[in-house]
């Protein structure tokens, strides 16, 4: 039988304000890449050859994320937000290819993702502290694995299907168990990292934040990448069965 845990206000209002900054990124990454979209950059971005378009939205992206947490919040707060928004920037411009994509497909991923954040959420918040803070080491071997096979159709040759085939079912479906995992283990190192503290006020909620929607796009991505191989099927069953 689950017990829900017992929260000291300061510990609840740190939390609040962690979603809020959650909330925040992923709305600010949403819609930073409508906005890229519009203005046709993901189009330049499919012009460049892939190696220096995916490598340079890496740095971008690498880089503004080590700036944002190494600014201290309450010393550089607008210095601190604008690492951030650069951040994510940089997020929404290697996701903004997905706006080509049917809205149906778009907006059935966000309510599946949406449902399965939530629960992993909730399971995080209710469970004991020291439940799921085993993963970390686990996940992290899982989460190499992961990037290696989503980079390997850089690296690899064409004819290499069989290999490539593989990585691809790894990335993908690899890719989904490893960063669900990864959301639960994070929400308990957020909670424990409120509760140990010595000084809350010295937490940052955008730093603690930042984990957790990266581990949320990336299930997105994947629900995503999965309803649209469902999708193919069903359109090619319907031609098969109308020949």
């Amino acid at each position: 039988m689950i017990r829900n845990r017992v929260y000291s206000t300061a510990v609840k209002e740190h939390l609040r304000a962690t979603y809020a900054h959650f909330a925040g990124g992923l709305m600010m990454v949403g819609g930073f890449a409508y906005l890229f979209h519009r203005c046709r950059w993901s189009v330049q971005l499919f012009k460049l050859d892939r190696r220096v378009s995916t490598g340079g939205i890496l740095l971008l992206g690498i880089g503004s994320s080590v700036a944002t947490r190494l600014i201290n919040q309450h010393q550089y707060p607008v210095l601190k937000y604008t690492a951030w928004t650069l951040f994510n920037s940089s997020l929404a411009l290697s996701l903004s290819p997905l706006c080509y994509l049917d809205v149906r497909l778009l907006a059935h991923a966000c309510l599946l993702t949406a449902g399965t954040v939530a629960s992993i959420s909730a399971i995080g918040m209710t469970t004991r502290r020291e439940n799921y803070l085993w993963l970390g080491a686990p996940l992290l071997t899982g989460v190499s694995v992961v990037c290696l096979a989503s980079i390997s159709p850089l690296i690899l040759p064409a004819t290499a299907i069989g290999t490539l085939s593989l990585s691809e079912f790894i990335s993908l479906y690899g890719g989904l168990v490893v960063f669900t995992g990864a959301l639960l283990s994070d929400t308990q190192k957020m909670i424990d990292n409120a509760e140990s503290a010595h000084d809350i006020q010295s937490l940052s909620p955008i730093d603690q934040s930042i984990d957790i929607y990266l581990d949320t796009i990336h299930i997105f991505v994947r629900i995503l990448s999965v309803i649209i191989e469902n999708e193919k099927r069903k359109k090619e069953r319907s031609a098969s069965n109308s020949k």
